[in-house]
């Protein structure tokens, strides 16, 4: 990949700073009793994943990361931006043709992949806590996805505290992990 400048430094820095800090505002509505998230903070935390992650791709580009890394990751800059928006114009309602409506329900399962492949390419570049939050998260994103959409398993309301576990692991090892390690550069 092309040599790091010095606008990279500073946007690949600040889009993991950002989405920490638009996640925590994410967090604070859910802790006040909001029923819904605020459209302007899941479309703001979507950009700052699309960023984290495509400035991520470079970040990890001095561990020479396969073509099938970089493209995911490429994707990954791609699909929350554009999840976020099909959700929040008319959930349930939005239709490419015809009645079906599009359905982002196995986004999870794709995120999960995403947070995979930055663990395993990820040494070296992200502290190891880091690292192992982004798997913790990928674990917990691909247990709850392939539970209710590869297997149509409702999981009880008791269980579903490890989502914000997976969330807060999330945030915090692409967020956080991006932050820290664009610091070292």
């Amino acid at each position: 990949m092309e040599n790091l400048t010095k606008n990279d430094l500073s946007i690949g820095k600040y889009a993991g700073l950002g989405l920490f800090i638009v996640s925590l505002a994410d967090i604070a509505t859910f802790l006040s009793g909001g029923e819904e998230r605020i459209a302007l903070i899941a479309y703001v935390q979507s950009l700052c994943f699309a960023t984290a992650f495509w400035y991520m791709r470079k970040l990890l580009a001095q561990n020479n990361i396969s073509q099938f890394a970089d493209f995911n990751l490429v994707l990954a800059s791609i699909i929350p931006a554009a999840f976020t928006v099909i959700d929040l114009s008319n959930p349930g309602q939005l239709t490419l043709s015809g009645d079906q409506p599009i359905s982002t329900s196995a986004g999870g399962l794709y995120f999960s992949i995403t947070l995979a492949i930055i663990f395993l390419n990820s040494k070296g570049v992200l502290g190891n806590i880091f690292r192992y939050l982004c798997v913790i998260g990928a674990t917990i994103f691909f247990a709850f996805g392939a539970a209710q959409n590869l297997f149509g398993v409702e999981l009880p309301d008791t269980i579903q505290i490890l989502g914000a576990v997976g969330y807060l692991s999330v945030v915090t090892g692409v967020g956080l992990g991006s932050f820290m390690a664009w610091n070292k550069k």
